[in-house]
């Protein structure tokens, strides 16, 4: 029996928990998991039912979850809470809220969607997702070997979206076999094997509009390549795009414009074994610069990159690798992130301001352990 979780308020000052959602009073047991998230779970190793996830508004004021296949919204600033936004007899995937908190972008039945919050207005994005092509949706190997568990992503100034079309029609079928207590079956799945194509990808950026349409990014790219990486610039009008050697031994880290009218490599990065994929570009809105880890050294570190790539400044060094950014305060410059930088056995989370040189300040850390951190926005409290 799988543990079903439900939706809990802690309070810090006063240390007492409270439930917020009673998840059976929302559930239909006759309703099943889709294809799609079933796969998405998989891959995320949850085996719970009930909320197994929420997400915060930007703003603080609102908890977003999926369940039995519907979005949820949870007001914490209401008498009545609790809004059910979808009613649908599929399920909806992949949730995010617009970095604004007007909208709530989700994938339904192979096809991306938002809902204003406003009003509530439902508008379909895309509508030729069906078969083998999806859209929003990160194709097997992203998911299974990357780590990406996104096929879309919201410009920072919440106008546009930028979206993956993953046609799987290429990947040779084969069969996978699922074995509970009382039962067998053999079913069928698109397995893309060493050597055998994978699926067809391509870039599209759609604007929020009353006729929205994809405008199609023309990327300059062997075909055989992979796409493990999307981040929007701090402009909203250029997208950072990883494009990786199928060896997985070359990534290019491209500056592209969102209408597809230019495309420039910034960096590339080389390895004769293999590239480590992170999650640690982060675009700096007050100035036409980025940061960047590349493992260029030997070992995984933190560089200020120029916007154009002119110019790249080391953050940090030192036999000893940066995991993960856990936050930046571009006001004081300051950069949180975890790492391994007296041991291996240890992590920890460490500072560095990026316009200056590593100062190593371990200040933030607690000797003789291991630690995940979270340093939520206005980066004044850290939790782990």
């Amino acid at each position: 029996m799988f543990e079903r979780l439900d939706l809990w308020e802690y309070h810090i000052q006063d240390a007492t928990a409270r439930m917020l959602v009673d998840s059976s009073t929302l559930m239909d047991s006759g309703k099943l998991l889709s294809d799609e998230e079933k796969a998405r779970r998989e891959r995320l190793r949850i085996f719970q039912t009930g909320i197994v996830e929420y997400f915060w508004s930007p703003d603080g004021s609102a908890l977003l979850f999926p369940l039995n296949g519907d979005l949820w919204l949870y007001r914490l600033d209401t008498d009545e809470p609790l809004v059910q936004l979808t009613r649908s007899d599929t399920f909806e995937t992949d949730i995010q809220f617009s970095p604004d908190g007007q909208h709530i972008a989700f994938v339904r039945e192979q096809n991306l969607f938002v809902i204003e919050l406003a009003g509530g207005t439902e508008t379909q994005l895309t509508s030729d997702g069906s078969g083998t092509l999806s859209n929003g949706l990160p194709e097997f190997i992203a998911q299974e070997e990357m780590h990406r568990y996104e096929g879309y992503w919201w410009s920072p100034d919440s106008t546009r979206i930028a979206y993956l079309q993953v046609d799987e029609a290429p990947v040779e079928i084969s069969q996978r076999y699922e074995i509970d207590a009382d039962q067998f079956g053999v079913y069928d799945q698109r397995y893309p094997f060493a050597g055998t194509p994978n699926a067809e990808v391509r870039l599209g950026v759609i604007e929020l509009s009353d006729t929205p349409d994809t405008s199609w990014i023309p990327l300059q790219r062997d075909p055989e390549t992979y796409l493990p990486r999307i981040n929007w610039f701090a402009d909203s009008r250029h997208l950072a795009v990883q494009i990786q050697s199928r060896d997985q031994q070359n990534l290019l880290l491209c500056r592209v414009a969102c209408d597809g009218s230019s495309q420039q490599t910034l960096l590339t990065e080389t390895s004769a074994t293999w590239i480590n994929l992170h999650n640690n570009f982060r675009s700096l809105a007050a100035t036409d610069e980025f940061i960047w880890a590349s493992e260029r050294t030997g070992y995984l570190h933190l560089y200020r990159v120029a916007n154009d790539g002119s110019s790249i400044t080391p953050l940090t060094e030192g036999d000893w690798v940066v995991t993960d950014i856990r936050g930046i305060d571009e006001q004081t410059g300051k950069i949180w992130f975890e790492g391994f930088a007296d041991t291996p056995l240890e992590k920890h989370l460490t500072s560095v301001y990026h316009r200056s040189a590593w100062i190593g300040n371990a200040a933030e850390n607690h000797r003789g352990r291991w630690f995940s951190y979270d340093i939520p926005e206005p980066r004044q409290t850290v939790f782990h």
